[in-house]
């Protein structure tokens, strides 16, 4: 059975003798590489410059390096972040694996794309900002609060951040009969 794919690479050469290595410089396209609010888009490609090698006689190690360009949201403005991540790669092939370990050694290739996703997942910034001295949102273009009383607005000026509008419809007093921090179906 032939398997193809990007990250697919035969590993027959490098199996005949332990030490033997082989380079390889691999692209494609990596789907569903997302954590929190950052992610690599399914489309674009990733790189990797790798090295696999016969490390024993049923291993194989993978060295390289993976670089993927990413998209998030800054933490503090929530403006658009963009940047290219770089991870450093050394993962060991057998057999049998174990699970969150090594992964998976097939008789005559391998499939890098899962080891590449983790790699990825695990290089992607969980709270990224746009800029290291990011000052959060602009208070020129959101300056009242939301919840801020009428007349303390300006016409024509926003009355806060639109992405938090929808709370504005929320309100404990349009519910007398209900107790704050109380669930729903007890006696009080």
């Amino acid at each position: 059975m032939a398997v193809t794919g990007p990250f697919v690479v035969s590993i027959l050469e490098v199996q005949r003798s332990l030490g033997a290595q082989r380079a390889a410089e691999l692209t494609g396209t990596l789907p569903g590489v997302e954590v929190t609010d950052a992610h690599v888009d399914a489309n674009v490609p990733v790189t990797a410059s790798i090295t696999v090698e016969s490390t024993a006689s049923t291993e194989i190690t993978v060295t390289g390096r993976v670089e993927a360009p990413f998209v998030a949201v800054c933490r503090r403005c929530l403006g658009p972040v963009q940047g290219q991540l770089v991870a450093d790669i050394r993962e060991v092939y057998e057999p049998r694996p174990v699970e969150g370990e090594t992964y998976p050694l097939t008789r005559d290739w391998i499939d890098l794309a899962p080891m590449l996703h983790d790699a990825i997942m695990l290089a992607l910034p969980v709270a990224p900002l746009c800029r290291p001295d990011c000052p959060g949102p602009e208070p020129d273009v959101f300056p009242v609060a939301i919840g801020a009383p009428a007349a303390d607005e300006e016409p024509g000026r926003p009355t806060g951040d639109p992405r938090w509008a929808a709370l504005d419809a929320l309100r404990l007093s349009d519910h007398p009969d209900r107790v704050p921090h109380e669930p729903d179906g007890l006696p009080n």
